[in-house]
């Protein structure tokens, strides 16, 4: 209880500064823990900040008009949000008690809208900007196309327990060998393990 009342008494006492500091920080380690938690359990985390980042390509924007706001408080590297942090800190202060806490999210925000339009028409205006946002667009769809590919195997893999016949055994190794990677799931984990002898002796003990 005590560490929530401190951020409780911070966000009440702290001013806008302080408050716009602790979304940024609980953003971060939203994510990071989210990631962390699939990490340990050995499944693939889905892409969460891939619906919270914004994107120069105009229909991929449309189609997800909230990153306009939520890129503003999105981080993903340490060091990123370290500095900008520590910038919006010593700046942040200085400009509150000059003009006030809404006017500073007022500019905190209208500050996000024009560098995201700035890096919007630049991207879609300056030759080797373009070149770039092609390369951006392709590697976007492949990446999508492995995510229904990997939702795909998992859906159709054997489920655990259930009891094969002897030809669905024979067919399962043919297309598990058949693929391009057979000695890994998509999530990473290995296909086949090897026993010892005396694992196999410990494990079918009587």
């Amino acid at each position: 209880m005590g560490l929530r009342n401190d951020i409780g008494g911070q966000w009440s006492s702290g001013g806008m500064v302080v408050r716009l500091i602790m979304i940024n920080a609980g953003v971060f380690l939203f994510l990071r823990l989210f990631d962390l938690m699939f990490w340990l359990s050995g499944v693939e985390a889905p892409n969460v900040i891939h619906w919270l980042k914004s994107s120069s390509h105009l229909p991929t924007l449309i189609r997800t008009p909230w990153t306009v706001v939520t890129y503003m408080f999105t981080h993903w590297d340490l060091f990123h949000i370290f500095f900008n942090l520590l910038i919006l800190w010593f700046i942040g202060r200085i400009f509150e008690d000059l003009l006030g806490p809404r006017r500073l999210l007022g500019n905190y925000l209208m500050g996000g809208f024009m560098g995201l339009a700035l890096f919007i028409i630049s991207y879609n205006l300056f030759p080797p900007f373009l070149e770039q946002l092609k390369n951006e667009k392709s590697a976007l769809r492949n990446e999508r196309h492995s995510a229904i590919a990997r939702g795909m195997a998992r859906s159709m893999a054997m489920r655990s327990g259930r009891v094969l016949t002897v030809q669905e055994m024979h067919d399962l190794i043919d297309r598990l060998f058949a693929c391009e990677m057979p000695y890994y799931t998509p999530g990473g984990k290995p296909t086949l393990v090897t026993y010892g002898l005396d694992e196999l002796e410990k494990r079918f003990e009587r």
